[in-house]
C-alpha cells in the first residue's frame, strides 16, 4: 500500500502519524460534485490537519457575512465556485436559491458550504466547524468541533453535544471521549482552550455510538444518561458555606462537597455570581480551573488566607527562575489576565505569574516581592491605570535597594491634565465609554461593581500622579495598540512618560482594536513579556 485518500470526516492527526502509507485528506460537499481540495500530509501534523489546497477547475473561497473574502488566519464561510458545483437542490427551489449563488468575483455559480474555516500561512484550507452547529455561549460565538480538535490531543476520540440540561434552561456544553479515563482533563483542555470553551461536563465511553455509515452517533449522544457522582455531604463550616453557594448560583437542590463547579454546568456568568459573595469574592477564576469543588475551594481559601497580598496565577511546576507581577486596570482584578495565564501555560513558559490587585496589601506585598526576588528575577507589568500600583511599588522597592528587572507598561500614556474625568462623569455615560474601548457586556450586579471599582482606582491613579514630584528612576517599555480608545495620542507617548520616569527604552505595539488587549491579544503580550532566555 502506498496510498490512503480519506474524505467525509474531520482527520485526526494521531491517525496520519500512523498511517503504514501516504495519506491524502480530501474534503468537498456532495453538492459539488463530491471532493473539490486536497492535502497530502507529511505524518508530521498537529490537529486540526488541513483540508487543502483546490483541485483543477475548481475555485475556493474564504468569506464573511457579507460574502467579502477574509484575511489569512481570520475565519469565514467556505465557498466553493467553479465545474464541480453542482446545479442545485431537485424540486427545492428556495433552499436552491439560498445556497447556489452567482460568483461575485467569477463566472457561474458558487455553493455555500456553511462549513467555517480559514486559509493557514501555507496557502492551504483548515476547517474549523459548522455554522450550524455554532453555538453562543455568553456571548461567545464557539465551534463544538474545534474543541473536539483541541481533545483529540489528549484522547482518541472526541465529541462535543450542546445541550440544555440545567433547571434555567441555559445552553451548555458536554464532551464525551473514549480511550483511559483522565480525571484531569479539564485542567488539561484549559491549558490549550480559553476559559469559555471548556465543556461543562466530561463524560468517559467505552466506545463511541456509530451510525450505519460509521461516523459517530450524535443523537444517539444526546440520549446517553450524564453520570451523576455520588453525594458526598461537606464537612466543615467552609465546605457547607461553599456548597450552599453552589446550590444557589446553580440553581441545584444539592451539592457535594466534591462536586466540580464546571461539570454542575456553571457558566463564566456563574462564576462572577459567585466571586461577588464571600468568602470567594477575594478568589479570581484562574483559581476555579484548578479548584473547582467546595471541598478543594475550601482548602485553597485556608492557604490563601495565609498567602498573603499576591495571588499566584501561573507558577511552573518545573524549575523556572523568572517571575512577572501584574497590575491590572481599573476595576480590574486578578482575572483580567485568565487569557496570559493560560497562554503561559500553554507554552510551558519557565517563568511564573503573580497579581496584585488594587485591593491588595501593598505593605505585604512588598515582603512577599523581597521573599521572591531572593529566588528569581523579577519584572512588573501593568495594564493602563494600573501603572500607579506599579510605580508606587517600584518607588518603595528602589528606596530598600530592590531593582526590579523590567517594568512594562501596557495600554497607557499619561494625561495631560491630572484632574480625573471619570469622577464626576454619569454612570451610564461611564460604561458606554468602557463598551467602545471594548468591555465586554456585563450582567447588572458585575456593572455596578466595576463602576464603584473603577471610580476609586482612577481616584488613585490621578492622586499618583498629581503627587509625583521626582522621575522614578526605573526605565519603562511601553506595550500600546494604535487602535486604543484610550491611546490615540501615542506618537506622545515617549515625551508623556518622560514626565515620570527616567527612561523610555522601547515602545511596542500590539494591533489590537481593543483597550483590553492583555486578553485579546494574550500570546503577543507574551512575547513581549517572557524574557529570551525563558
Amino acid at each position: 500500500m502506498k496510498n490512503i485518500f480519506l474524505s467525509g470526516e474531520s482527520l485526526p492527526a494521531p491517525l496520519v502519524r500512523r498511517a503504514p502509507a501516504s495519506v491524502h485528506n480530501l474534503y468537498g460537499p456532495t453538492e459539488c460534485a463530491v471532493d473539490v481540495t486536497y492535502y497530502d500530509c507529511t505524518g508530521t501534523e498537529t490537529e486540526p490537519v488541513p483540508i487543502g489546497y483546490p483541485i483543477d477547475n475548481c475555485r475556493m473561497y474564504i468569506l464573511d457575512r457579507n460574502l467579502r473574502p477574509v484575511p489569512a488566519g481570520v475565519r469565514g464561510q467556505i465557498c466553493i465556485a467553479g465545474i464541480p458545483v453542482g446545479e442545485g437542490y431537485v424540486h427545492d427551489s428556495a433552499r436552491t436559491s439560498e445556497k447556489f449563488v452567482p460568483d461575485p468575483y467569477g463566472t457561474g455559480k458558487m455553493y455555500l458550504t456553511g462549513d467555517i474555516g480559514y486559509w493557514n500561512d501555507a496557502g492551504a484550507i483548515v476547517y474549523v466547524g459548522r455554522y450550524d452547529r455554532q453555538v453562543k455561549i455568553n456571548g461567545q460565538r464557539i465551534e463544538p468541533e474545534e474543541i473536539e480538535t483541541a481533545m483529540m490531543r489528549f484522547v482518541p476520540e472526541a465529541a462535543v453535544i450542546v445541550d440544555a440540561a440545567d433547571i434555567a434552561e441555559r445552553v451548555r456544553l458536554t464532551a464525551f471521549y473514549t480511550g483511559m479515563p483522565r480525571p484531569f482533563l479539564r485542567k488539561e483542555m484549559s491549558s490549550i482552550l480559553p476559559g469559555y470553551m471548556i465543556p461543562h461536563l466530561f463524560v468517559h465511553l467505552e466506545e463511541m455510538p456509530r451510525t450505519p455509515g460509521g461516523k459517530i452517533d450524535r443523537k444517539a449522544l444526546e440520549r446517553i444518561p450524564h453520570e451523576e457522582r455520588e453525594y458526598e455531604p461537606p464537612v466543615s463550616g467552609t465546605e457547607k458555606n461553599l456548597c450552599a453557594l453552589f446550590s444557589e448560583v446553580l440553581h441545584k437542590e444539592r451539592v457535594g462537597r466534591g462536586e466540580s463547579f464546571f461539570d454542575l454546568g456553571g457558566t463564566s456568568l456563574d462564576l462572577l455570581a459567585l466571586l461577588c459573595r464571600p468568602p470567594l469574592d477575594k478568589l479570581s477564576p484562574p483559581d476555579f480551573m484548578t479548584h473547582s469543588s467546595p471541598a478543594e475551594l475550601a482548602a485553597f481559601l485556608d492557604r490563601y488566607d495565609s498567602a498573603g497580598a499576591l495571588a499566584p496565577l501561573y507558577v511552573p511546576d518545573y524549575p523556572y527562575h523568572a517571575g512577572i507581577v501584574l497590575f491590572p486596570y481599573a476595576g480590574g482584578d486578578a482575572s483580567a489576565f485568565t487569557a496570559l495565564a493560560a497562554e503561559f501555560r500553554k507554552r510551558k513558559a519557565s517563568a511564573a505569574l503573580y497579581c496584585l490587585s488594587w485591593e491588595d496589601d501593598l505593605e505585604a506585598a512588598q515582603i512577599q516581592i523581597r521573599k521572591l526576588s531572593e529566588n528569581m528575577e523579577l519584572s512588573f507589568y501593568s495594564h493602563c491605570a494600573g501603572s500607579a500600583n506599579a510605580m508606587r511599588m517600584l518607588d518603595q522597592l528602589n528606596a530598600g535597594q530592590l531593582t526590579i528587572r523590567r517594568f512594562i507598561a501596557g495600554a497607557n500614556i499619561p494625561p495631560a491634565k491630572t484632574e480625573n474625568p471619570w469622577k464626576t462623569m454619569p454612570d451610564q455615560a461611564l460604561m458606554d465609554v468602557l463598551r467602545r474601548a471594548g468591555m465586554p457586556e456585563l450582567p447588572e450586579e458585575q456593572r455596578v461593581r466595576l463602576i464603584s471599582r473603577f471610580r476609586t482606582d482612577t481616584e488613585t491613579y490621578f492622586r499618583y500622579l498629581r503627587g509625583c514630584r521626582k522621575k522614578s528612576p526605573c526605565t519603562v517599555t511601553l506595550v500600546l495598540s494604535r487602535k486604543d480608545l484610550f491611546t490615540q495620542d501615542f506618537r506622545n507617548a515617549e515625551a508623556r512618560w518622560g514626565q515620570y520616569v527616567r527612561k523610555v527604552d522601547a515602545v511596542h505595539f500590539i494591533d489590537a482594536p481593543t483597550h483590553y488587549f492583555q486578553s485579546a491579544e494574550a500570546p503577543a503580550l507574551a512575547d513581549i513579556l517572557l524574557p529570551e532566555e525563558v
